[in-house]
């Protein structure tokens, strides 16, 4: 009974991620009272001397072919079909703390035209994660667009975290295992 309550409880218990940029952009997993750093990943040090012989071996193999766009899997776009309508069924927060965006550039008639883009951007973005997510502020957020016609540079600071409950995230993975294996099953072949 205790061992049911308490998986009923870490279920409904909700996972978060956090994105917070300044000067570096990190990338959060929070569950409960854990936080795991996703980006950027730390890098252990590692310390190897080289022979001369074996860089220039290094240099002289031929690179391996990248995929190219063309030959991209077709799952991705079955995918990007059956995701918006599984995406609704999932009550997901987003909550922002600070969303600083402030354009800039050279020129002030570039700058304008910069802002004027931001803002329909924005106001499309927003649109977008109030159709799929319940936005709120956090107390004493900030959520501002500017234009500066000094700075030559545009910058962005953010501090934003979406949260579903573990639960609906379960959810949400099994229906995409449903939808995959339901699109791409094998045709059988009769010999």
């Amino acid at each position: 009974m205790l061992f049911a309550l308490s998986l009923l409880l870490l279920l409904y218990t909700p996972l978060s991620v956090r994105l917070r940029t300044d000067q570096t952009s990190k990338v959060f997993l929070e569950f409960l009272f854990f936080r795991f750093l996703v980006y950027p990943k730390r890098k252990k040090a590692k310390i190897r001397k080289y022979s001369r012989a074996y860089v220039r071996r290094r240099r002289r193999l031929p690179r391996q072919p990248t995929a190219r766009a063309d030959e991209e899997p077709e799952v991705l776009d079955v995918l990007a079909a059956r995701l918006p309508p599984l995406l609704k069924k999932i009550p997901a927060i987003l909550v922002y703390k600070r969303v600083e965006i402030v354009v800039a550039a050279a020129d002030p008639a570039k700058t304008a035209l910069l802002y004027a883009g931001a803002a329909g951007a924005l106001a499309g973005l927003l649109e977008v994660l109030d159709e799929y997510a319940t936005l709120r502020e956090a107390r004493g957020g900030v959520l501002s667009l500017a234009a500066d016609f000094t700075a030559t540079r545009s910058r962005v600071v953010l501090d934003v975290r979406l949260a579903a409950r573990l639960l609906y995230l379960l959810r949400l993975l099994w229906q995409l295992v449903r939808v995959a294996r339901k699109d791409w099953k094998m045709p059988q072949t009769t010999a």
